[in-house]
């Protein structure tokens, strides 16, 4: 019979234990060694807003509804590849990429692929981090396939628009980000699936060529990892 001792009175709650106030809290433990000590063949510890919004502490850690986080899957532009026209342009001084204005030939080229921590299923926010010197706006554009373990490998690319700066600009040179008007969805993909993504410039309405950074995609986590090596 396990109790619950309470300033050293013991009170009879099955399965739990206190050795007292201060003490440890054992629960299917008669012996806990830590502030709070769970056994069992499937421990759960849950914090619970509302039944809809908690986190599983089962064998991992496990968020669902408003207690996922944000993450970046970062696909810095010094590691990506060039086309057969070696450009854009590289700038030593600055640390970036120049992409000319008014040409869409200038194309950078990236692999990621979705980690397990990622919400599967769930939307992804690529955007560009960029040198914003003048009050114009800029329009990139990432064509993509989304290509799951063990699925087709779609024909065509998908194109996104880049066009919405999260900051105001006001003078100066600053640190610019630019993502879509929607996210792209993540109905039906998995983790470990691979993005295939071209990145280009394509406007006329910022004079000159833009510095440009870091491309990343916004993510939602939902756990340490898999259980499993390959799926969820």
């Amino acid at each position: 019979m396990r109790s619950l001792y309470v300033y050293s009175k013991p009170r009879n709650f099955g399965a739990i234990n206190i050795n007292n106030i201060y003490s440890n809290l054992g629960i299917d433990n008669d012996t806990p060694s830590t502030s709070i000590h769970v056994l069992g063949s499937t421990p759960i510890v849950r914090v619970d807003e509302d039944g809809t919004n908690y986190t599983d502490l089962n064998q991992g850690v496990w968020m669902y509804g408003t207690h996922t986080t944000w993450e970046d899957l970062r696909t810095p532009l010094t590691q990506t590849k060039l086309g057969s026209n070696l450009k854009p342009e590289f700038d030593q001084t600055n640390v970036g990429y120049l992409f000319p204005q008014n040409n869409a030939d200038e194309i950078l080229y990236l692999i990621t692929q979705l980690p397990h921590q990622w919400k599967e299923g769930s939307n992804i926010n690529p955007h560009v981090h960029w040198q914003q010197s003048a009050n114009n706006n800029v329009t990139f554009k990432i064509d993509y396939k989304w290509i799951d373990v063990g699925k087709t490998v779609p024909d065509l690319f998908t194109t996104l628009i880049i066009d919405q700066p999260y900051n105001s600009y006001e003078s100066g040179n600053i640190h610019q980000i630019s993502q879509p008007s929607n996210m792209i969805s993540g109905t039906g993909h998995t983790v470990s699936s691979m993005l295939l993504i071209k990145l280009y410039r394509d406007d006329n309405d910022y004079s000159g060529d833009v510095l440009a950074w870091d491309f990343d995609i916004h993510y939602q986590i939902e756990s340490l990892g898999t259980r499993e090596e390959y799926y969820k």
